[in-house]
């Protein structure tokens, strides 16, 4: 992998523990294997705490593999948009990586990944053929590097002053022809959020910084920042643009919400209801990913989803 200097993108040439460009001087450590670009972030030291995320880094079970077959929904609905839009053995970079993802590394023939938080970047190292500690906004790897690029809930983290800068990074990186696939939360226009933000200062505490959702954008104007910098919508998947499920009601309105607008009370009451148990749970989940796969994608519209799986493609 060559790297490059994030200031001048010139090659780096390497020490015996660090990464120094010959042009401009900057020196870039290396901590456990893991060059550094970016002061340390802090800002998601706690991310897995408060988010579900694909943590184990393992082979799905028989069991989950029977999920993902019959349950398109949320991690499963994820997967398997990455299975069908992933360039397959090609070499893949993923942005906001976290601690890595089985499913990249399954189907790629290499994945690199970056992340913000160092600790995060240097467990992916392992999984992953190499990890940078970085920042997507100024990636530290060669023009043309990469023959897909990837991101999972990364860019509505990204305030939306630096968004151009994170576009124009991924089209600089990718090969002509390559593609980039990404899992973005979005701004909407549907009825839920409509009445969340009646409240302004509860919906920046449970929409925006509970999650640091910093730079959330409806999914057409997300849509438009690519093709500015050159890119090929091939594929816009709508998540959660109609009908809600329960669990969303439990996780951003369980809380001051029901107080302040006394409607929601009893929506937030039938939600526990319905997600009291695990097979409840599960019924349910079969039954939105029927909804996802067919009535959502047809007669919703797009301003309306809080998610969407995004495939644009780099002209050759």
């Amino acid at each position: 992998m060559q790297l490059v200097c994030t200031t001048c993108h010139t090659p780096l040439t390497a020490r015996h523990d660090s990464f120094e460009c010959p042009a401009c001087g900057s020196v870039f450590a290396v901590a456990e294997g893991v060059p550094v670009f970016y002061p340390q972030a802090t800002l998601y030291r706690n991310y897995d705490d408060i988010w579900e995320l694909d943590k184990e880094f393992c082979a799905p079970t028989l069991f989950h593999r029977f999920l993902g077959s019959a349950l398109k929904y949320w991690t499963y609905r994820e997967r398997v948009y990455a299975q069908r839009h992933l360039v397959r053995g090609g070499d893949s970079l993923d942005l906001g990586c976290w601690t890595g993802s089985y499913t990249y590394a399954r189907l790629s023939r290499t994945v690199t990944g970056i992340d913000l938080t160092l600790s995060a970047a240097q467990v992916a190292s392992h999984h992953y053929n190499f990890a940078v500690q970085g920042s997507v906004a100024c990636l530290p790897f060669a023009a043309g590097s990469f023959d897909c690029v990837v991101s999972a809930h990364l860019i509505g983290h990204v305030p939306a002053a630096n968004k151009d800068a994170v576009v124009a990074e991924i089209h600089r990186v990718l090969k002509p022809g390559g593609k980039s696939v990404h899992f973005i939360e979005t701004d909407s226009e549907n009825i839920f959020v409509r009445r969340a933000k009646r409240d302004p200062d509860l919906y920046q505490k449970y929409f925006v910084e509970r999650v640091g959702h910093n730079g959330l954008e409806l999914p057409s104007v997300i849509l438009k920042r690519f093709q500015r910098q050159g890119f090929v919508v091939e594929d816009v998947t709508k998540m959660d643009s109609g009908i809600l499920p329960p669990w969303y009601y439990l996780w951003y309105l369980d809380n001051e919400y029901t107080q302040r607008q006394r409607a929601l009370a009893g929506k937030v009451r039938l939600a526990r209801v319905l997600c009291r148990t695990r097979v409840g749970n599960l019924t349910l989940g079969v039954l939105y990913g029927i909804y996802h796969r067919s009535w959502e994608q047809w007669f919703t519209r797009l301003d309306d989803s809080m998610h969407i799986s995004l495939t644009v493609k780099k002209p050759s």
